[in-house]
């Protein structure tokens, strides 16, 4: 069963309403796609949905709608998968139409309904990769929603893969695929739906974006899974490689990105420029958002690729880091206003934080730096702060509340330096009070800027 139905009625009677309601135990998740419409307010009609299995090659593997020169597909009815090693590669275009939509629930189900019984592999279409159309401009509400806690509908499905079209991920498209490892789609996704990820712990994802797109909602990520931006290589789905007993990295072109590190047990860990590869030598250039996450015995990381030109959420959960070596402070080099702050690697502030470097270097690109205001604050357990490399200014509390902070140590290579304007509370310093070594630039007659009370050192 599918339900095809013009728009206002979909929406008016709802998916889940379809699919049984508030009542799980007779929900069986058919898919569910509303009649498009066009600028003159006409919607498709019945004879412009097409199902003919005797059609040769993919025309036969689908039900869909061809209106406006665009096809709508609303159900795969192609044959199962063999459940190891099967895959599903959807075509561009059927009745000589790009595909542009596809069903809500499209491969939720193949017609197990949730009851007591619910048998996880039976019904399922048992694919371990799909690749959708290229040309695909949305996916519906769940399209590989799987229905049940206690069961997974999806327990083969291993990778997907978008083209560059796309722009929206419905609602819950992916909740509950426990077994999904990778999720890869262009720089054109503008919308991530309301749960899109949740329960897909164990899933990557791979986007060619260069960041965050400003359109998604602040919770696209609630599911705190690593995020991968800026790999040309997205759309193919082996392009990442696991490594269970290191880290899990995908690889473009000469470049590789750390997307997961897997030794729980790791003290200590260097990302360096350059790494060995099967494939041969690589480049290191970024590190997913949430590649460390929760590594609560890592206590040293050290980053020393200059080719890394982004550090998100990296260090998420790490409560036991002690000791930290940067190429930058910040989302990115000379990042503005929050993006520059310390709490965007750990996602909020972090206690067990004693030593920080940051180690801006030529080789990165960086020329003239500007430390932000509120830079590194809160961090109750910081002793040691050394930067060093082409700084050029100091934002506004940069260095407060900084309780157990002995050492601040800023070694600029630039002759002129630029001290922020001093206020009432224009200090950087404002209770730090245990400092017993500090190495600034010289400022001259600027009283009442570096500590509460004191003036410029000399």
């Amino acid at each position: 069963l599918s339900a095809i139905m013009n728009q206002e009625s979909k929406i008016t009677i709802g998916t889940f309403f379809l699919n049984g309601g508030g009542s799980n135990s007779f929900r069986t998740l058919f898919p569910v796609i509303g009649l498009p419409t066009n600028l003159q307010g006409e919607y498709a009609q019945v004879t412009d949905i097409k199902y003919n299995p005797a059609l040769p090659g993919t025309e036969g593997l689908y039900e869909y709608v061809l209106f406006g020169n665009k096809a709508y597909v609303s159900r795969y009815r192609g044959p199962y998968g063999n459940r190891t090693s099967s895959t599903l590669t959807m075509p561009d275009t059927l009745g000589g139409a790009d595909i542009i939509r596809c069903s809500d629930f499209m491969f939720s189900n193949y017609g197990g309904g949730w009851n007591v019984t619910y048998n996880a592999t039976a019904y399922n279409y048992g694919f371990v990769s799909i690749t959708f159309p290229s040309t695909l401009v949305e996916t519906g509400a769940y399209v590989l929603y799987s229905n049940n806690s206690n069961y997974q509908n999806w327990p083969d499905i291993k990778r997907v893969s978008f083209g560059s079209a796309l722009t929206t991920f419905g609602q819950g498209s992916f909740q509950g695929c426990g077994t999904l490892e990778y999720l890869g789609f262009g720089s054109s996704l503008t919308t991530i739906g309301t749960s899109a990820f949740l329960g897909c712990d164990n899933m990557i994802i791979v986007t060619s974006q260069t960041d965050k797109n400003a359109n998604w909602a602040s919770s696209y990520n609630d599911a705190r899974v690593p995020f991968v931006f800026d790999d040309s290589s997205y759309a193919d789905p082996n392009h990442l490689i696991l490594n269970p007993n290191t880290y899990d990295y995908v690889i473009d072109g000469g470049k590789m990105q750390i997307a997961r590190f897997n030794d729980y047990s790791a003290i200590e860990f260097t990302i360096p420029e350059v790494v060995s590869t099967p494939s041969g030598s690589k480049t290191v250039s970024g590190i997913a958002d949430y590649a460390f996450k929760n590594k609560v015995n890592l206590q040293k990381l050290s980053i020393e690729s200059s080719s890394i030109k982004r550090i998100g959420a990296i260090l998420y959960g790490c409560s036991g880091i002690k000791e930290l070596n940067l190429p930058f402070l910040g989302l990115s080099r000379n990042a503005s206003g929050a993006n520059g702050k310390l709490d965007v690697i750990f996602v909020g502030k972090n206690a067990s934080l004693t030593t920080l470097n940051v180690k801006y270097s030529a080789g990165g690109g960086d020329t003239d730096v500007n430390i932000v205001a509120n830079a590194i604050n809160e961090y109750t357990g910081l002793q040691k702060i050394t930067i060093s490399g082409p700084v050029i200014s100091i934002g506004v509390a940069a260095f407060n509340t900084l309780a157990q902070l002995r050492y601040l140590i800023i070694d600029t290579t630039k002759a002129t330096f630029t001290a922020p304007l001093a206020n009432a509370d224009g200090v950087i310093l404002s209770g730090s009070n245990q400092l017993i070594n500090l190495v600034i630039p010289k400022i001259s007659t600027i009283n009442n800027l570096w500590t509460t009370a004191g003036t410029a050192p000399t």
